[in-house]
């Protein structure tokens, strides 16, 4: 990974939240829940954390006190409850200014700075990851999660096909990052929906790797719960 390589990958941001919100403006905002988020949730949510890595970054790098997160889960909700009540479009706009600041303070690093895992991120990986994390990975797999659950495959398959690779390097090629863990509390449905995907269109390739985790997710938790407790840990 490259300076180079995390700005193509925050141009492809870009393009993407520009095309989510193209497609979802026009949302009933008052159809969401902290449970359910719509398309405006989603921008806002990304827009603060990308504003949060883009402070963070500068903070790390002039060795300045920053706030930490102790409680993800909290933020998260304040989150949810601070753009409830602004409208998508002013979202889209503030999303657009995080990731420009979040952009500057990724220009202050250099590419053997990258590869560090001591600085104070949070995390325990690669600062580069770190940055690929809240420009390009968290925000695309929102997207690729909201896609899916409102059974727009096109777009789902387009950004698979186009960056599948890409949040894959940023996962450590580990699948189950398309398993959206932690964005979906129905993973019956959430399984049907790219079962269905599969059977639906001829594809192969990382959809196939999908259902395959998804089968094997399924296993092990039918596995587990005819086992003895304590024998899976």
């Amino acid at each position: 990974m490259n300076i180079q390589k995390l700005n193509n990958l925050m141009d492809y941001t870009i393009i993407q939240m520009d095309n989510f919100y193209a497609l979802f403006k026009n949302e009933d905002p008052d159809k969401s829940t902290y449970e359910n988020w719509n398309a405006r949730d989603i921008l806002g949510h990304v827009a603060w954390w990308t504003r949060f890595a883009g402070i963070q970054l500068e903070s790390i790098k002039n060795n300045k006190i920053y706030n930490k997160i102790d409680d993800i889960e909290e933020i998260n909700k304040n989150i949810y409850s601070a753009f409830k009540n602004i409208s998508i479009h002013d979202i889209h706009n503030t999303f657009k200014e995080s990731i420009y600041l979040l952009k500057n303070s990724i220009g202050l690093f250099n590419e053997e700075e990258l590869l560090r895992k001591d600085y104070p991120t949070g995390f325990s990986f690669e600062l580069w990851r770190y940055m690929d994390l809240f420009i390009f990975a968290h925000h695309i797999v929102h997207f690729l999660f909201y896609y899916l659950k409102n059974e727009y495959y096109d777009n789902f398959l387009n950004i698979i096909n186009e960056a599948g690779n890409d949040i894959l390097e940023y996962s450590n090629n580990n699948i189950n990052i398309f398993l959206f863990k932690g964005y979906c509390n129905e993973t019956v449905i959430r399984n049907r929906k790219i079962l269905e995907l599969n059977e639906a269109m001829n594809i192969n390739g990382i959809i196939m790797k999908i259902k395959n985790a998804i089968i094997t997710e399924a296993v092990t938790e039918a596995i587990t719960e005819k086992m003895p407790a304590g024998l899976f840990k």
